[in-house]
């Protein structure tokens, strides 16, 4: 059936899905729903269906995590539903299993907020098992032209200036920098083993984020690799690996994994630095239009990009006494996370305490 439709994203390949299932860490199970029409294209919606402990975090730190049954949907995984009507059938496909039993929360992730499908789905149903009041995030893109010259000449003149400073300087202070650029299934292990040397230093591992070397991580980065779509950068001094950047091309997109860049050398900004052979590379391909730098805003997408969506979630909960306490619980957690973000933004503090609470992880891991 994945033949007959149109999917967009990764996240929906019935592979990738077949892929996290199988090597899930909780419970969980394909949740695929097939809407054959005679007079109409068909709709597919992608999801799977996990029991386990659901994390609740207030900015880096977790504070709750009751066991519930939580239907997830795919990134792009509704697939086929163009008009509302369409789009109401496939909500209530997707609120059957809170009907029927089967599941305490449904998640609809990273809806675009100027969207239809985010209009309907965060007026659907009772406002009082429904939330869509979850932190929104920023999701910038940028378009890959056919050279860097034509990338940089859409950028800034600040952007531009610092671009070329820094990478002078990080020739002239590490002469034996390197970047690889890994694609083979034959190079996973050597490629793994560099990214945990990376991983292990930053903020992100403290807080279960990132590059984790899982059994499902290596999985899906094998199933790419055998797709061709795997690419993936790492920059050395010498020897050792100091940042990564992760990622695949699907369908002329480029989308960046979490990143991974060595806390000892933020002064010689590698990141960045890698970022720019990164885009360098991809306008050389001939198979990418687009670099998609994933959810989440920051100063280099801001830099690097020429597109930003705000995306947001759409919660459905159960009308059960557990879909009502997740319900209490997750609201009362997007509301201080709200609420905090409106009073940092507004004293313009917010970047300097993500910035001192990302240190102080980091420090606690050293």
């Amino acid at each position: 059936m994945w033949a007959r439709v149109d999917v967009q994203n990764l996240d929906a390949d019935i592979d990738h899905l077949l892929t996290v299932v199988e090597h899930s860490a909780h419970d969980c199970r394909p949740h695929v729903v097939l809407i054959e029409r005679a007079d109409a294209a068909d709709i597919l919606i992608v999801a799977r269906l996990e029991d386990g402990p659901l994390e609740t975090r207030i900015g880096y730190r977790t504070i709750a995590r009751p066991r519930a049954r939580v239907l997830r949907v795919s990134f792009g995984g509704v697939i086929g539903a163009e008009t509302d009507a369409d789009r109401r059938l496939a909500l209530d496909e997707l609120r059957r299993p809170l009907r029927e039993g089967e599941a305490d929360l449904v998640v609809l992730p990273q809806l675009d907020t100027s969207g239809a499908l985010w209009a309907l789905a965060s007026t659907t149903g009772s406002a009082l098992m429904r939330d869509a009041a979850q932190a929104r995030n920023a999701h910038w893109s940028v378009a890959v032209p056919e050279s860097m010259d034509d990338f940089l000449a859409a950028r800034s003149k600040n952007t531009r200036k610092s671009t070329k400073y820094y990478d002078r300087r990080m020739l002239r202070d590490h002469p034996e920098t390197r970047v690889r650029l890994f694609c083979e299934e034959a190079d996973l292990d050597e490629l793994c083993d560099a990214m945990e040397r990376v991983a292990a230093t930053t903020y992100q591992r403290s807080i279960g984020a990132g590059y984790a070397g899982s059994p499902l991580e290596r999985a899906l980065m094998r199933l790419v690799m055998r797709r061709s779509w795997f690419r993936t950068w790492v920059l050395y001094f010498g020897e050792t690996p100091v940042a990564f950047w992760q990622g695949f091309a699907y369908r002329g997109v480029y989308a960046t994994g979490c990143p991974g860049f060595d806390p000892a050398y933020t002064q010689d900004r590698v990141g960045a630095y890698l970022a720019v052979r990164m885009i360098e590379q991809l306008c050389e391909s001939d198979d990418v239009h687009t670099l998609d730098w994933g959810h989440g805003d920051a100063d280099y997408k801001r830099n690097f990009g020429d597109r930003c969506l705000e995306e947001g979630e759409v919660h459905f909960y159960a009308a059960t006494l557990r879909g009502a306490r997740l319900r209490l619980v997750r609201g009362a957690a997007a509301t201080a996370v709200r609420l905090a973000k409106r009073v940092l933004a507004s004293s313009g503090r917010i970047k300097r305490v993500k910035r001192a609470w990302r240190d102080r992880l980091a420090s606690d891991r050293g």
